[in-house]
């Protein structure tokens, strides 16, 4: 019998987490889940405190699959191979250092069903911890096409944990080879396949926003330059896309803003460490008269000449001392 939901978690050096996330997603109120998670050979024991957490919950044993990548492969492979292991009629992701309400995918399978939806999207809390949740309320319309320009603007979280998604809509997507940016790579064509969205503005899910993790100063050129490169090739993805299916000229404006968002995100990251030559080749068309006359915020703008100037570290530094 094909479950209502499968749930896809990759696991990854997450021992300190794993056991506050399969509680949250063992203990669901929708009893009709199928739960896959994707060990990416994972150096810890992550998969070792899954497993006696799973031992503890007996009836979720049996829809449970705990499936081992040959080779550590990185988050957008792990999530390719998962949704390719997927029978729900639904699926949905959650990482895991994030944890879930209790009735969440009962309710986003309930307003499915309710709506005949290809989409349900919720609100989430961006939280710190158990006791620290901020709710992260979103504009979310059932056009599909300003829904791909909220998307693409980062008007709305480019991410697939807070949306249950018929399963049929992934057969056609171009997978993205790359980790940065992989989600939104994913839910911009999915969108794009869509028929019918809805939203729930209630937040069920919880982003575990962890301040250790977040880029900093002390990454290394190498590691910022691997990241930037792989934001490149999975918005060459969006953009192939875009073109094999015609509607690259109604998002022209939205690509320019997302370029010049990457162009400002290289600047601060790899020039502060010495890298002009690689920021150069990042979008190259993109000049300073383009970014300066786009539609992006204001404060990205000024962040952007303050960058230019090699002040950057300085203003961050007085940011972070004023909050």
């Amino acid at each position: 019998m094909t479950p209502k939901i499968s749930v896809v978690v990759p696991v990854y050096g997450v021992e300190e987490y794993i056991e506050r996330c399969a509680r949250s997603l063992f203990e669901q109120t929708l009893t009709d889940i199928e739960y896959i998670f994707i060990d990416d050979c994972t150096e810890d024991n992550s998969i070792t405190v899954l497993r006696q957490v799973l031992y503890q919950y007996k009836e979720r044993i049996s829809q449970t699959r705990i499936v081992k990548m040959p080779v550590n492969s990185g988050q957008a492979a792990v999530r390719k191979y998962g949704i390719s292991l997927a029978y729900g009629e639904y699926i949905i992701h959650c990482d895991s250092d994030d944890w879930v309400e209790p009735n969440m995918y009962e309710k986003l399978y309930g307003v499915a069903k309710r709506d005949n939806s290809d989409i349900v999207i919720c609100d989430y809390f961006k939280s710190k911890s158990e006791h620290e949740n901020y709710w992260v309320h979103q504009k979310i319309t059932n056009n599909k096409n300003e829904l791909i320009r909220a998307l693409l603007n980062e008007n709305v979280h480019g991410s697939l944990w807070n949306k249950l998604i018929k399963l049929s809509l992934f057969k056609n997507i171009i997978y993205p080879k790359d980790n940065l940016r992989e989600d939104l790579t994913i839910i911009f064509q999915i969108t794009f396949f869509a028929d019918k969205i809805s939203y729930i503005s209630e937040p069920y899910y919880h982003y575990f926003y962890n301040s250790e993790s977040i880029t900093n100063n002390s990454e290394s050129i190498n590691k910022s330059i691997s990241k930037i490169e792989q934001s490149i090739n999975n918005y060459m993805v969006m953009e192939l896309f875009m073109k094999e299916n015609e509607i690259y000229e109604c998002f022209q404006k939205e690509v320019l803003n997302m370029k010049c968002r990457l162009k400002i995100s290289a600047l601060i990251y790899i020039l502060s460490k010495g890298g002009y030559k690689k920021w150069n080749s990042v979008f190259p068309r993109i000049t300073f008269i383009k970014v300066i006359t786009s539609d992006l915020r204001i404060l990205s703008k000024i962040e952007y000449i303050i960058a230019k100037l090699g002040l950057y570290t300085m203003y961050k530094g007085i940011k972070d001392f004023l909050r």
